[in-house]
C-alpha cells in the first residue's frame, strides 16, 4: 500500500512538472509574439532606435592648390565641422590640402572604418567640377586641364557617384555627403577667362541621383557660386554655406529635413542682403525614414556648469578682457543658449561676453569710432569710463601730433559725422536681448535672417510699437532693453507643457494616453461582451478554413450575430458590427 502510494505521488509530481514546462512554454512564446508585435507596431527613427550606433565621418578641407587658384574658407571651415561632428559623436577623419594620392589612400582608409549599420557623414569643401554629367571633386595638385583634356580629369579628380557607390557596398545605415564645392570653374580661372570654352560645367556641380539610404547636400544650387564672405567688414572666417550650418546640425529634435529648408531660407536671405547675390543650398533626399544628429531626449537636464560658465568670467576688468580668448567662450555661450533657450543664465553669459568682446576691439584698436559705437551700444555698460578715457588718451595723441604753426584763418569745422556701428555687432547684440525677453531669434549670430525679422514683428506686435523689423536698429534695441519681465508668450511644441517658464514632455497618468494633439486622453476599453466576441473570434480563426465556416454559418443561424454589410469572397467570412465597432476576421475598427 505504502508503495502505490509513493508511486502515486510520483506520478502527481512528474504531471506537475510537465504542466509547468508546457505553461511556461506557452507563456513564453506568448511574451516573444508580443514584443515582436510591438517592434513592428512602433515606429522607428534612425538615430533613436539605438543610441550606440557607431556614426563615422570623413572631413576634407582643400585650399592650397598649386595650379589652380586657391580657395579663402575652405581649412577653416572644414577644421569648424570636425570639431562639431566629434561633440555629436562622430569618429572623425579630418585631412586638409590633399594631393590625388593621398586623397585617394584617405577616402580609402576611411571605407575601409565604416562598419555596417553605422551612420557615415562625407563632408568636402574646395574646388569641384561637373563634366558630362559626373562631379569630381579635385585634389590639390589638378593641373591647369584644357578642354581636350577630359580624360585626365576622370583619373585625376575624386568621382563623386563612384565614392557613393562605395559608401553604400560598406552597408551603412544612413550616409550624409555635405558638399562646399559649389564654386567659380577653377579651370577657366586659370586659363585666364579668356577663352569661351573650358573643361566642366561653368560654375557648381551638377544633380546627382544618389542611392537608397543617402543624402546629399549642395552648399549652391545647379550654376550658383557659393560665397565665401558678405563684404570688406565680415571677419568670419567659414563660409556662409558652414556658419549657417553649423548652429543647425547642433540643434536637438531637429530633423534633417526641416534643418536643409531653415538652412536654405538662412543663406538665402543672407547671401541677397549681404551682397544682393543668389545662393540657395541644394539637396537630394533618398533617405529611409527620420535622422537627427541630435535626436530629442524625453527630459533635458540642464548641466550646473558647462563650457560657457568656464570660459567666461562676466566680472572681467578691463585688463582681463585684453588678454582673454574671448572667441572661444563667444561660440560656447551662443551654443549654450540655442540649446538652453530658457536658461536665463547662459543669455546673461552671453550678453556679458559680447560687451566684452567690443571693448577688446576698440581698446586695441587706434580708431575712437570703434570706442564710441561702444558707449553707443552700451551707454551704462560696465566699461564705459574705461572707453571715455581711451577716447581721451587718443584725442590727446592727435593734438600731440599735430603741427605748431596753424593757419590764420581756420575753417569753420564741419559737424561731427554719425557713429557708424557694425550691423553684425548690433544685431548679435539685438538677438541676445529678443531671446532674453522670450521673442526667439532662434540663432544669436548677428545675421538678421527670416527669423529674427519674426522675432522684431512679435515684438511689435506685444508691445504696439513698429520699430523697423528687417534690420537691427538702436532704437529698438534701446526699447527691448528696457523690459525686464518676458514680452512673447511661450509656445511649446506639441506632447509638451509649460512648467515653472519652461516647455517640458507631458506625461499622462495611467490609463490615458496622448492623443493626435499631443494632449491626454482616456484610453477607451472594450466591453465585456465585445471582449468575448474578439476572442471567440481569436479562437475561431485559430481553427482550419471549413470549420471556421462551418462554425460561422451555425451562429448566423442561430441569430447570434447578425450579418452587417455585403459578402465577402474567400472564406466566406461575414463583417459583424457589433455596438461603435466593425469586426472582420479577428480585426476591429472603431
Amino acid at each position: 500500500m505504502a508503495g502505490s502510494l509513493s508511486t502515486f505521488n510520483s506520478a502527481i509530481r512528474i504531471a506537475t512538472l510537465i504542466a509547468f514546462v508546457v505553461v511556461a512554454q506557452i507563456f513564453d512564446h506568448s511574451a516573444t509574439a508580443f514584443a515582436q508585435e510591438a517592434i513592428r507596431a512602433t515606429p522607428v527613427k534612425l538615430s533613436e532606435a539605438i543610441p550606440s550606433t557607431k556614426r563615422f565621418a570623413l572631413v576634407i578641407g582643400n585650399s592650397a592648390y598649386r595650379n589652380v587658384p586657391g580657395l579663402r574658407n575652405t581649412k577653416s571651415d572644414a577644421a569648424a565641422m570636425a570639431v562639431k561632428l566629434r561633440g555629436l559623436g562622430y569618429e572623425v577623419v579630418h585631412a586638409t590640402d590633399l594631393d590625388r594620392r593621398s586623397m585617394n589612400e584617405t577616402i580609402t582608409s576611411f571605407l575601409a572604418r565604416i562598419e555596417p549599420g553605422s551612420e557615415v557623414l562625407v563632408y568636402y569643401s574646395g574646388h569641384g567640377v561637373e563634366l558630362n554629367g559626373s562631379n569630381y571633386l579635385l585634389p590639390v595638385d589638378i593641373p591647369a586641364l584644357s578642354p581636350d583634356q577630359e580624360r585626365m580629369l576622370r583619373t585625376e579628380g575624386a568621382n563623386l557617384t563612384d565614392l557613393l557607390l562605395d559608401l553604400e557596398g560598406r552597408s551603412p545605415r544612413v550616409t550624409l555627403v555635405i558638399l562646399d564645392a559649389c564654386r567659380d570653374n577653377p579651370f577657366r580661372e586659370a586659363n585666364g577667362g579668356a577663352t569661351t570654352r573650358s573643361l566642366g560645367a561653368t560654375r557648381g556641380l551638377g544633380r546627382v541621383d544618389p542611392p537608397r539610404g543617402t543624402f546629399v547636400i549642395f552648399s549652391a544650387g545647379v550654376g550658383e557660386q557659393a560665397i565665401d564672405n558678405l563684404g570688406s567688414q565680415d571677419t568670419n572666417p567659414n563660409g556662409l554655406f558652414t556658419r549657417k550650418l553649423l548652429p543647425l546640425i547642433g540643434q536637438e529634435g531637429l530633423e534633417i529635413r526641416p534643418m536643409v529648408q531653415r538652412l536654405r531660407a538662412e543663406v538665402r536671405e543672407a547671401a541677397l542682403s549681404g551682397n544682393g547675390r543668389s545662393q540657395i543650398p541644394s539637396y537630394y533626399d533618398q533617405l529611409l525614414g527620420e535622422f537627427y544628429f541630435r535626436p530629442k531626449s524625453q527630459e533635458t537636464e540642464v548641466p550646473t556648469q558647462n563650457s560657457c560658465d568656464r570660459l567666461v568670467d562676466a566680472d572681467a576688468s578691463a585688463t582681463s578682457v585684453l588678454k582673454a580668448d574671448l572667441e572661444a567662450g563667444l561660440e560656447a555661450c551662443t551654443s549654450a543658449v540655442t540649446q538652453f533657450p530658457s536658461e536665463a543664465r547662459f543669455v546673461r553669459q552671453l550678453q556679458a561676453v559680447q560687451e566684452q568682446r567690443m571693448v577688446q576691439r576698440a581698446l586695441n584698436s587706434d580708431q575712437a569710432d570703434l570706442s564710441r559705437a561702444y558707449l553707443l551700444l552700451y551707454p551704462a555698460g560696465r566699461f564705459a569710463a574705461d572707453l571715455r578715457a581711451h577716447i581721451a588718451t587718443l584725442g590727446s595723441a592727435s593734438e600731440t601730433k599735430r603741427a605748431p604753426e596753424q593757419p590764420v584763418n581756420v575753417p569753420v569745422p564741419s559737424p561731427p559725422t554719425p557713429i557708424v556701428v557694425p550691423q553684425v555687432d548690433l544685431g548679435r547684440v539685438l538677438q541676445t536681448e529678443l531671446k532674453r525677453v522670450g521673442c526667439d531669434p532662434v540663432s544669436v549670430d548677428g545675421t538678421w535672417g527670416p527669423a529674427s525679422t519674426r522675432a522684431m514683428i512679435n515684438y511689435n506686435r506685444f508691445t504696439h510699437v513698429s520699430f523697423e523689423t528687417a534690420k537691427p536698429t538702436i532704437e529698438a534695441l534701446e526699447a527691448v532693453r528696457g523690459h525686464s519681465e518676458r514680452i512673447c508668450p511661450l509656445v511649446c511644441s506639441r506632447g509638451e507643457h509649460i512648467v515653472s517658464d519652461k516647455c517640458v514632455p507631458i506625461t499622462c497618468k495611467f490609463g490615458f494616453r496622448q492623443d493626435s494633439m499631443g494632449l491626454c486622453a482616456k484610453i477607451e476599453r472594450p466591453t465585456r461582451k465585445i471582449q468575448e466576441e474578439i476572442s471567440n473570434n481569436k479562437v475561431n480563426n485559430n481553427r482550419p478554413t471549413e470549420t471556421r465556416r462551418k462554425s460561422n454559418n451555425y451562429r448566423l443561424a442561430n441569430n447570434k450575430i447578425k450579418p452587417s454589410g455585403r459578402r465577402l469572397f474567400g472564406d466566406d467570412l461575414t463583417p459583424r458590427k457589433i455596438g461603435g465597432c466593425q469586426y472582420f476576421n479577428g480585426i476591429s475598427a472603431c
